[in-house]
């Protein structure tokens, strides 16, 4: 079923942003801002499927 499939992603989301968070309170380093890049990526890619998932 849709939905399901459309929680689990929120839940994904919702992981990815938690990881953010706790990146976010260190200090900025080289390797933390390509991991803060890298996880705004796959928030986004989440994003995106969320959106195609409501238009079924």
């Amino acid at each position: 079923m849709e939905l399901k499939k459309l929680r689990d992603t929120f839940r994904e989301a919702a992981d990815i942003l938690d990881e953010l968070i706790k990146l976010k309170g260190n200090k900025e380093t080289a390797e933390i801002k390509k991991e803060m890049e890298s996880l705004s990526g796959r928030f986004l890619i989440k994003m995106l499927e969320i959106e195609s998932l409501q238009g079924v």
